[in-house]
């Protein structure tokens, strides 16, 4: 039996850019276990594109317990999942955050966010 959880993951998992943005947009699930199964989701996605929607929806939720997995992802040789932790980590923000990201660009200026 699948929970409104699995129904909602899959949804975002969808290639269908429309299937995931209407995912992220519409309420997400009420679940005790969302941020766990967000970051065992996020490091179970090999492909660069669904990891980075899963650390889009870690920076999303706010929550500071996820931002050592955030930074980890900083070390991925995938420039797009660079990318992604650093919105993510910016999403979420804080001093540390702010100084460790100011860290990143200068080491990795190949990182900056365009939009930022």
């Amino acid at each position: 039996m699948s929970t409104a959880l699995d129904q909602w993951i899959a949804r975002i998992k969808s290639r269908d850019p429309l299937v995931y943005e209407d995912a992220f947009h519409d309420q997400w699930p009420d679940d005790p276990a969302l941020i766990e199964r967000l970051v065992t989701e996020m490091h179970a996605a090999e492909d660069a594109y669904t990891r980075g929607k899963f650390i889009e929806l870690l920076g999303e939720t706010g929550h500071e317990g996820v931002i050592d997995h955030l930074v980890r992802e900083l070390g991925d040789p995938r420039g797009d999942v660079r990318q992604w932790a650093v919105k993510a980590l910016a999403a979420i923000g804080g001093p540390d955050v702010g100084e460790l990201l100011a860290r990143h660009r200068l080491a990795h200026p190949e990182d900056l966010d365009p939009t930022a």
